[in-house]
């Protein structure tokens, strides 16, 4: 298990380090839009034993066991409660680390001791306002991705065309990475498949929607290929 981490986590540094000094070389040369291409990425390993599952930004893979939908990575926006939280203790100074153009009311857990809390949350009308359509640096929605070199690198912040800086007071950098989250999961004999699918996939359908479409498709045709056009 600690290999598979290790050779997860290194294999996404290579990567970004190879786009970096691909886009170094072309701004060196005067073409600077290039700092700001990215990419999410997701990667899943499957042997006889486990499940493991490496991924930066907003993809997302979803195994079915039984029928039954189970997510296998949290999603990397700034969208996330947990990603907000961890770009401010990163960068405390920066109000403007994570920037929200609106917000929504969603249901929140009761908190101890406010034993009043509890069953105003069975009743569903525990709620919380929370920042929604959120970026960083009000500059892009994924916290980590491959590339995005304007997010990571001081010495991409000037855009050559024009003359001025991609970002706003950005003074602690990077503000993205390219450091995958890497989960391991045990294999179990009633695993079916595993759907893996970017935002566009995921924005529009639930896990368990996904999981069923999927599953209705290979009962007349058992190919992958055929599943992953339904």
């Amino acid at each position: 298990a600690l290999q598979m981490r290790e050779a997860l986590h290194s294999a996404y540094a290579i990567m970004d380090e190879a786009l970096y000094e691909l886009v170094r070389g072309g701004y060196a040369l005067g073409f600077s839009r290039n700092v700001k291409v990215g990419a999410c990425s997701l990667s899943v390993v499957v042997d006889y034993q486990s499940i493991a599952v490496a991924n930066i930004g907003d993809c997302k893979a979803v195994l079915c066991r039984k029928g039954r939908a189970i997510p296998l990575n949290s999603q990397h926006t700034a969208n996330s409660p947990a990603e907000q939280k961890r770009l401010r203790e990163l960068h405390p100074n920066e109000k403007d680390v994570v920037v929200c153009k609106s917000t929504v009311d969603q249901p929140r857990a009761p908190q101890w001791p406010y034993l009043w809390e509890y069953p105003l949350c069975m009743m569903g009308l525990l709620k919380e306002t929370v920042g929604s359509r959120c970026y960083v640096k009000g500059r892009l929605q994924p916290t980590r991705s491959f590339g995005d070199f304007h997010l990571k690198h001081a010495e991409f912040k000037a855009d050559l065309e024009t003359g001025k800086d991609f970002l706003r007071d950005a003074h602690t950098f990077p503000y993205i990475t390219a450091e995958p989250q890497v989960d391991l999961y045990p294999r179990h004999h009633q695993d079916e498949f595993i759907v893996m699918g970017s935002d566009g996939v995921w924005d529009f359908l639930t896990d368990e929607e996904g999981v069923s479409i999927v599953r209705e498709s290979l009962k007349s045709d058992p190919s992958p290929e055929t599943a992953a056009k339904a």
